[in-house]
């Protein structure tokens, strides 16, 4: 690779760092702050406010195989600016909303169509593409979620000067002055996959085939299952702090540990499923997990409460890489895209309801030690499920 071409592809991996954090921690990394504030402003319950983030998740994940099918025949620049100009929309329209309905509609659907646009997907693509030969690490290091450490501190800080709404506005500006940035997106000459080897040498994985075949309905329940904690620790965990007395600013720092467990974690899953085998990665995450939200329903006090949501973040932000593991030793690098965009379509459900049933269950009871055990009972299903006697994971070699 010359000096030049390195430089364009650091370039690249620099911008889908950008985006992706872009992405996560101006929505994950803000919207948990403002649930209490938006429940008093519009006279609503917590469960509907709640229902804001389950959008977002949902748009994600149903929107995820039609942006997938968008970069196969458009540019990853096209696809990235239609997202961030959608997300500045929402955002800035979202923040004049004078009901819960409007803003649901500006927040989870316009965001949430933004942030996959602009997000995950096309971000990986752009580094994946631009470092063939290890896409892991490149992937893995746009995934670090630095917004979500930093963000939520100064989105308190912000948010008590000027209120919410000027918050949001001010997000969606920062996603139009990415427009410039973004014009200068470029793939690789060659395209995506030149570099990329063949894995010949594995046993033979499945073809692409009917969707109700095969395994991926097993994998994608296991996902929705280890991934409904997370959902639910980043919408519900300030207002949880809140209702403790905990102190707003401290409250909101609790985001931030979220944000920096999670990219720990990330890797150290990722570490663990190489090394021991996903299944087994997944198997010691239920664990943790149903263990940590049983524990969580009984903890108070920020520094307990910090350090348990530090340690759940580790969990939580280590699923997707152990999952992804999984995928890849079932259907190989051929099939992995398609694989997985059937296990994150299953999933989906999962994340939509994780928020708002805990706001349900809090709004019922006046607490969330009700919530924390639903998440700890999922989490004990999943084992259960990785325990039974079928649960081998191996090359599958029927249809997806």
């Amino acid at each position: 690779m010359n000096s030049h071409h390195r430089g364009r592809a650091i370039a690249m991996l620099l911008t889908g760092f950008t985006t992706q954090n872009l992405a996560m921690g101006t929505t994950f990394g803000a919207y948990g702050l403002i649930v209490a504030t938006l429940t008093r402003e519009f006279q609503t319950s917590n469960s509907l406010v709640a229902l804001g983030m389950g959008m977002v998740a949902l748009c994600v994940g149903l929107a995820a195989p039609v942006v997938g099918a968008l970069l196969d025949r458009w540019s990853v620049r096209s696809v990235m600016l239609l997202g961030a100009l959608t997300a500045a929309v929402g955002f800035i329209t979202a923040a004049q909303a004078q009901s819960i309905a409007v803003f649901l509609f500006c927040f989870g659907l316009l965001v949430g169509l933004g942030i996959t646009f602009i997000g995950p997907l096309p971000s990986a693509k752009l580094a994946g593409s631009w470092f063939p030969q290890a896409p892991g690490k490149a992937i893995g290091f746009i995934g670090i979620a630095l917004l979500m450490a930093i963000g939520p501190p100064l989105y308190s800080r912000w948010i008590e000067a000027h209120g919410w709404r000027s918050l949001f506005t001010l997000l969606g500006v920062v996603f139009l002055l990415t427009l410039p940035l973004l014009w200068f997106v470029k793939e690789p000459p060659g395209g995506a996959s030149s570099g990329v080897q063949d894995d010949a040498r594995a046993t033979t994985h499945s073809s692409p085939g009917g969707f109700a075949t095969g395994r991926v309905w097993q994998i994608g329940v296991l996902g929705g299952l280890l991934f409904a904690g997370g959902v639910t620790q980043s919408t519900h965990i300030v207002n949880h702090a809140l209702r403790q007395g905990i102190d707003s600013g401290d409250a909101a720092l609790l985001m931030a540990v979220l944000g920096i467990a999670a990219s720990a974690g990330s890797l150290l899953w990722g570490g663990a499923a190489d090394r021991f085998g996903p299944a087994q990665a997944l198997r010691g995450l239920a664990v943790a997990q149903a263990v940590l939200w049983a524990i969580e329903a009984h903890l108070s006090g920020f520094a307990a409460l910090a350090t348990l949501v530090a340690i759940m973040a580790i969990c939580s932000g280590g699923v997707l890489a152990a999952l992804c593991a999984l995928v890849m030793k079932m259907y190989g690098q051929e099939h992995f895209g398609t694989a997985l965009g059937r296990v994150m379509l299953i999933v989906t459900p999962f994340n939509f309801m994780a928020a708002p049933v805990a706001g349900m269950l809090f709004d019922a009871t006046g607490s969330y030690t009700l919530a924390f055990y639903l998440m700890s009972a999922l989490n004990g299903i999943a084992l259960v499920l990785l325990l039974a006697p079928g649960a081998r994971f191996r090359p599958d070699r029927a249809s997806i």
